[in-house]
């Protein structure tokens, strides 16, 4: 079983707004439970989940858990 982590829905718009400022480009979904799928210069599409255990996050796959990390040290600073 792949190790994931999760984001909270609240921040998805700013989240999709840095990737997209980062080059990534959304693509469309593929299954049920795929909130967002992202793709950038061949590399491996980050990927969005959705579980029905987890109504106020999403799911992360842990290699894409660099990007989330990044981008909510960014968010923690603006705020302070």
């Amino acid at each position: 079983m792949a190790k994931h982590a999760q984001l909270a829905r609240t921040y998805l718009p700013a989240f999709r707004a840095l990737l997209t400022a980062r080059g990534w480009v959304e693509q469309p979904k593929k299954g049920g439970y795929e909130i967002a799928r992202f793709t950038r210069d061949g590399a491996p599409p980050l990927l969005l989940f959705a579980r029905a255990s987890a109504l106020s996050h999403v799911t992360v796959l842990e290699k894409d858990w660099p990007v989330v990390q990044q981008f909510l040290k960014d968010k923690h600073s603006q705020k302070v």
